[in-house]
């Protein structure tokens, strides 16, 4: 299973991300967008992981919850990885609630590598994915569009939990799947 933490965006950013994508798909850009049931916050991406490593895995998320208090998350504005001249990866900000959800990202690790499983070494940014890009670059006037139709700030949202995800890679995309749920706060 290729399997990955996340979490669920919801009210009132989900529904202005929701609008901002269907705007931006309009624009016929050089963006494959991500479907707007796939939209969530990355904590950690785990990759293919067997069925004798589950037990391990989520024991470790549960330690790695427990404690942590619901996070309140702001989302809005778009940003470019690795950067808006050469744009591989199309996002939403995460403003407030950023140092708690890198924290989260942070108490994760620990219990996650005892567990067996690799960390990414580059630096953890939250972010939402909303494209990837298909071409190396965007004209500057077409970034500017983008970055007009989604405002700096789409509300926020308080995460209660925390997701174990399958993604299933499929020529149509990728499909998502809970496994398991972490309530934050107990």
């Amino acid at each position: 299973m290729r399997l990955f933490t996340a979490v669920a965006v919801e009210g009132a950013p989900l529904r202005g991300l929701k609008g901002f994508l269907a705007f931006a798909q309009g624009l016929n850009l050089p963006i494959k967008w991500v479907p707007t049931d796939n939209l969530h916050l990355t904590l950690v991406f785990l990759g293919e992981t067997r069925e004798d490593q589950m037990t391990n895995l989520k024991a470790a998320l549960k330690m790695a919850t427990q404690g942590t208090r619901p996070l309140e998350i702001e989302v809005g504005g778009v940003g470019a990885f690795p950067n808006i001249k050469n744009p591989k990866t199309l996002f939403a900000n995460v403003h407030a609630g950023r140092e708690e959800v890198t924290a989260l990202f942070q108490k994760m690790t620990g219990p996650l590598e005892n567990a067996g499983f690799r960390m990414e070494t580059r630096k953890y940014q939250p972010h939402i994915t909303l494209g990837r890009f298909r071409d190396e670059s965007l004209p500057p006037a077409d970034w500017e569009r983008l970055q007009k139709a989604c405002p700096p700030s789409l509300d926020s949202f308080l995460a209660t939990k925390i997701q174990l995800m399958e993604s299933r890679l499929t020529p149509g995309g990728s499909i998502y799947k809970v496994v398991e749920a972490y309530s934050l706060g107990i």
